[in-house]
């Protein structure tokens, strides 16, 4: 079951968004930032006083139909950036672990645990 949101934007448009109950926080945000030529990463979504969860299903969020929103600047952006732990299971029962930069995509992250692989 759709419903509608309404989101003031900075520049004192708003903005109605359609989202299903599966629609994410995240979603409504790049989908706001796209019509308004904002940068997505840069912004947040408030409801009254609350900063939402970008991560959340629009259905967890407790937000009722017709929800008046407010997309503010972030305080910190959501850019990639920084470093995520990834770990590897082999069938071997084996377990490797390291740091990458969250910029790297998945193949160079394979391609440097077969270098290593090699290696032993």
């Amino acid at each position: 079951m759709a419903s509608n949101v309404n989101v003031l934007c900075p520049n004192g448009r708003r903005q109605t968004v359609k989202v299903s109950p599966n629609t994410r926080i995240l979603e409504v945000i790049e989908i706001v930032c796209k019509k308004q030529k904002f940068n997505a990463d840069d912004y947040n979504l408030k409801h009254q006083r609350t900063i939402l969860d970008v991560q959340v299903p629009f259905r967890y969020a407790n937000l009722i139909n017709n929800a008046k929103l407010e997309l503010v600047k972030a305080d910190v952006s959501r850019s990639l950036s920084g470093s995520t732990m990834v770990a590897l299971q082999l069938s071997t029962g084996e377990r490797l672990q390291h740091s990458f930069d969250s910029t790297i995509s998945l193949w160079d992250i394979l391609q440097h645990w077969e270098g290593q692989s090699s290696d032993r």
